[in-house]
């Protein structure tokens, strides 16, 4: 337990009470010219944007040949401003026979996002976006094997995560990574950086609606994936805590105690989603799963009876917890005897058809990739830990309302998902 003095206590109580009246104030003013100023419109949240859609736009953005008008204006930018080579003119002398492609398809029919190759200085740089989905086996290896082939070594692999996340080791152990990384040939970036760039092209760009675009891109961006508002609250409270530093002395302890709260109220939740299950005759086993940011955590789901036990064709169904990877991060899945890409048949069509069913009752779907292992995912409601409001009403309210409830509304849909999911693999089993 981390002992905070008197003075800090006041240090702390004054520190926060000054942010909350400034970012109460920022809110303020959305309250009152909102509907001048419109700050939560974005015409880019009314499609639905994934990796792959973000991959055909950041594309369009650096081919030279789009009819943005700008020419090479970006992709000298981004050249620049990434630090790619050490000629950018002379790489782009000969802007017509660049070729800036999405969805390029490797040798072995992997996919790499974004490839922009420059054959006649045979030199090309690979974008990989990694906002949600997790890699896949040896999917790193065989993106740099692809690009080396192409250029006679001659490239650069850039992989975008949030919070610089590594590439997972099934995709490149670690030290061929470092040896990579070492070599230039993978460079690791995190999100964020995409938005900085983003703001080096509006400076260049000399058409406003262009110009316009890119700023609702770099607005979509910073709201979707990195939690910032169109108001700056993020900016605030940078320059609040720049102009009160004395906060640093005590910010490895707050950032404890801010997990450590996080952690008792996930355990809570789990705890009473538990207890929701049992007049169901489902067992959640909670001994595995605990509060992360990172990686995943896990709570198998049981009940006498189940044709998803081990040993089956299907061998286990599972609650996941799986931040900064999967949207949302709470989902079910049971687990495949066999990874998907060696399912025999019949078993390959009894699963699809399952699949099916699951799909047409209209569970829902995630964003991200839950492995091969894994068939019928499902995502699950939750508390959602990185909002910072919802958290304080849960704290604030001593009967914990909102998290019983919702604790309530994921057991009904485990148990609406397991009953369902039992019966139909029973009826095409027989």
């Amino acid at each position: 337990m981390i002992e905070i003095s008197p003075l800090t206590k006041f240090e702390i109580a004054t520190f926060f009470g000054g942010l909350d009246a400034g970012i109460n104030s920022l809110r303020e003013v959305r309250a009152t010219y909102g509907a001048q100023i419109a700050f939560d419109f974005n015409s880019l949240a009314l499609f639905d944007i994934g990796e792959t859609k973000l991959s055909e736009i950041f594309a369009f953005i650096l081919n030279p040949t789009s009819n943005h008008a700008q020419k090479d204006a970006f992709l000298r930018a981004f050249l620049t401003f990434f630090g790619l080579h050490e000629s950018v003119d002379e790489l782009l002398k000969s802007c017509e026979s660049i070729e800036v492609n999405c969805e390029k398809q490797t040798d072995k029919g992997r996919r790499i996002d974004i490839v922009i190759l420059f054959p006649k200085s045979r030199f090309a740089v690979g974008i990989e976006h990694k906002i949600y989905a997790s890699d896949q086996p040896n999917q790193v290896i065989d993106y740099c094997n692809f690009l080396n082939q192409r250029t006679d070594g001659n490239y650069t692999l850039l992989y975008l995560s949030p919070k610089d996340r590594s590439p997972d080791e099934d995709s490149v152990d670690k030290l061929t990574l470092e040896d990579l990384w070492r070599a230039g040939k993978v460079r690791i970036v995190d999100y964020r950086r995409m938005v900085d760039f983003l703001q080096a092209c509006e400076m260049v760009c000399r058409a406003d609606n262009v110009r316009g675009f890119i700023r609702q891109l770099q607005q979509y961006l910073k709201s979707t994936f990195l939690g910032e508002s169109f108001m700056g609250e993020r900016n605030y409270m940078l320059n609040y805590v720049r102009e009160h530093p004395e906060i640093l002395k005590h910010a490895d302890a707050l950032t404890e105690a801010v997990r450590g709260v996080k952690s008792e109220c996930f355990d809570h939740f789990w705890k009473q989603v538990a207890e929701e299950l049992l007049p169901h005759a489902i067992v959640l086993d909670l001994a595995l799963i605990k509060f992360c940011d990172y990686g995943y955590t896990q709570a198998s789901v049981k009940r006498p009876g189940c044709p998803f036990e081990a040993g089956g064709e299907l061998v286990g169904v599972t609650v996941l917890y799986e931040p900064n990877k999967i949207a949302p991060p709470a989902y079910m899945t049971i687990s495949m005897k066999y990874e998907r890409k060696y399912l025999p048949e019949p078993l390959r069509t009894k699963i699809q058809r399952l699949e099916e069913k699951v799909k047409s009752l209209n569970f829902g779907e995630i964003s991200g990739y839950a492995g091969s292992w894994h068939c019928a995912v499902v995502p699950l409601p939750q508390i959602n830990f990185r909002d910072g409001e919802e958290m304080f009403k849960i704290l604030k309210d001593p009967n914990r309302t909102l998290l019983k409830e919702r604790a309530k509304e994921t057991a009904t849909k485990i148990a609406l998902y397991l009953n369902s999911s039992e019966s139909f693999w029973r009826e095409i089993s027989v």
